[in-house]
């Protein structure tokens, strides 16, 4: 699955159905199709998708953008994720997790998450709480 980042085929995000772990397999085609194209790539090849699978397609998406830009693309980020998941709890963990990732440092971790709107910024602060366990 982690070649679906790489791989540029049309319908990506509708061959996840037939997977054993189709949200996973969503997953990395957000972020594939973020690494390919940018928003505009991530719009259209999410956009094929419903459910449980357009969530996991833009979470990818948006933890790719995380990971490649913390600073410039957390609030962006934060935004496609909780248009599949308006009460962000999903989010929480998932970009959280990318951010401590993405900066090693919890403290700059925690940095980036207050320059978010004040709901997002907590939720931020709980993923990277949690991402870090008891580092």
């Amino acid at each position: 699955m982690v070649g679906l980042r790489l791989v540029p085929f049309p319908s990506s995000v509708r061959l996840c159905e037939r997977l054993p772990d189709p949200e996973a397999c969503a997953r990395y085609v957000g972020r594939g199709a973020y690494a390919r194209g940018g928003e505009e790539r991530v719009q259209e090849e999410c956009g094929k998708a419903r459910g449980s699978l357009l969530f996991n397609c833009r979470v990818g998406a948006a933890m790719e953008m995380v990971e490649r830009a913390p600073e410039g693309n957390l609030a962006q980020a934060w935004a496609l994720c909780e248009e599949a998941n308006p009460d962000g709890g999903l989010c929480t963990l998932a970009l959280g997790g990318a951010l401590l990732s993405a900066v090693k440092e919890r403290k700059r971790a925690e940095a980036l998450c207050l320059d978010l709107p004040p709901l997002q910024s907590a939720r931020c602060l709980e993923g990277v709480k949690r991402a870090a366990g008891g580092r």
